[in-house]
């Protein structure tokens, strides 16, 4: 039996998402396929790869860096594990309005809040008027009153004192 040997080939310029990059990989021409990304930026972008708290910031940093490093779209996404449209929203985006809109989601995404506009009402009336001969609510005598939990009451008062 013969042995067959695999030779593994790199496509495009590799990149340590912790070592600091070299400014002449980062302003490729436009027809190599990178991003103009200029110092201040990239300083920016790695320092959120490093110690953001966030993971989907760090992503997003990395999609660009990799992007201004000269890598394809399609190559980006297979070395993050990501879809390549979602590279390209965030490129997008990017080259749409800068590093800042990398740690803005946009509205309307995530979990829907679990409270309804009339439970907030109702929480926020009962709280200007507390029960006879007491001072003022508790979380769990002010939801049983409203018929919510007492969760939704202890969030309600977070919401209106911040």
């Amino acid at each position: 039996m013969q042995e067959k040997s695999i030779q593994i080939v790199a496509v495009g310029p590799q990149h340590s998402y912790f070592s600091p990059l070299e400014l002449e990989g980062c302003r490729l021409p436009s027809e190599q396929g990178g991003l103009q990304v200029d110092a201040a930026t990239i300083a920016l972008l790695e320092g959120w790869v490093k110690s953001a708290p966030q993971a989907r910031l760090r992503r997003r940093s990395r999609i660009i860096l990799l992007l201004a490093s000269g890598l394809s779209q399609a190559a980006v996404a297979a070395q993050l594990g990501v879809s390549r449209r979602t590279v390209a929203i965030w490129r997008q985006r990017f080259l749409e309005s800068g590093a800042a809109v990398l740690d803005h989601d946009r509205p309307g995404r995530g979990r829907p809040k679990g409270r309804s506009a009339g439970a907030v009402a109702a929480i926020t009336a009962a709280m200007a008027a507390p029960p006879e001969g007491q001072e003022r609510w508790t979380a769990r005598a002010l939801a049983k009153h409203v018929g919510v939990s007492h969760s939704t009451v202890l969030r309600v008062w977070r919401d209106t004192q911040a």
